[in-house]
């Protein structure tokens, strides 16, 4: 699941290069790094951009969770699949319940 969120990670990326430039891209990865290590440092930046740079920021932040979050779901639908199919199925769990 990583490595696919990684790999839509990297493809919002390279859309964002080529929408908006490589600026954009460079201070979204300054924000994610800066919020993991100097949470001042990450809100002082923050502070300092302007409205129209602010609103692509978090366009790009949003849909990046927005991926994430699809991508956990797909995954959580694989598992439950798998492990109903595992089990023998729906009709399969009925009629051992009913023996």
């Amino acid at each position: 699941m990583r490595a696919d969120i990684r790999r839509l990670g990297d493809l919002l990326g390279e859309t964002l290069v080529r929408q908006e430039g490589r600026e954009l891209l460079d201070l979204v990865e300054k924000v994610r790094a800066l919020t993991r290590t100097d949470g001042e440092a990450a809100a002082e930046l923050l502070s300092n951009t302007d409205l129209e740079t602010a609103a692509k920021l978090v366009r790009a932040f949003s849909t990046y969770f927005h991926l994430a979050n699809v991508t956990e779901q797909v995954h959580r639908g694989r598992e439950l699949r798998a492990r109903r199919t595992a089990e023998g199925g729906l009709l399969a769990r009925t009629a051992d319940q009913l023996a």
